[in-house]
């Protein structure tokens, strides 16, 4: 199968008001198909870095994981609660309400959690500043500059080795009869 068949198989698998609005999109020119490309990829790299946040402050802080957010993540999530008709899937996810630039701050804040699976923390801060800057094109309907693209796509190619890393984490298997017995975990799990 070469590359064209790929695409197009993949094309005609999208729902089809899907296949209808990008195609619409992209024949009348409204959007560089550079910033959808772009849209794309800063959507699968914060979706990622929000993961990944939930993940960690939950290991690390439980059921209080969500007193390190900004106090207006929890604002904006319960002003979206008088519109219930227009929930989405993430309506519930206080992540979700975060700005891009809090949720970076977070992770800065919180680095200790985060640097075994994200590149040294000065790279970080340098890649931090390229990727608000990205961010800030992409909120305020700027067009991409020519270079944006394949440095978001370099940054999601050296967060990969990191992302392994910390979705395997907490995939090990633990011998459970050499555990607690007393955890209420452990001795459910043996009921």
């Amino acid at each position: 199968m070469d590359d064209d068949e790929d695409e197009s198989s993949t094309w005609d698998r999208l729902p089809g008001d899907v296949a209808n609005t990008l195609s619409a999109v992209l024949n009348s020119g409204d959007i560089p198909p550079r910033a959808l490309a772009l849209y794309a990829r800063w959507w699968q790299l914060e979706t990622w870095l929000r993961t990944l946040t939930y993940v960690e402050l939950r290991s690390r802080d439980g059921l209080d994981w969500g007193s390190n957010l900004d106090p207006q993540a929890e604002s904006r999530r319960r002003k979206d609660k008088q519109y219930e008709y227009m929930a989405s899937p993430d309506w519930d996810d206080p992540l979700a309400y975060l700005d891009a630039s809090r949720l970076l701050q977070l992770i800065d804040d919180n680095w200790k959690l985060f640097e075994p699976v994200l590149p040294t923390r000065e790279v970080w801060a340098g890649r931090k500043a390229e990727l608000l800057s990205i961010r800030n094109r992409i909120g305020h309907r700027r067009r991409p500059h020519r270079d944006d693209l394949r440095k978001l796509e370099q940054t999601l190619r050296d967060l990969e080795h990191g992302a392994f890393q910390a979705v395997t984490a907490y995939n090990r298997l633990w011998d459970i009869d050499r555990l607690d017995q007393a955890d209420p975990i452990v001795s459910w799990s043996h009921s």
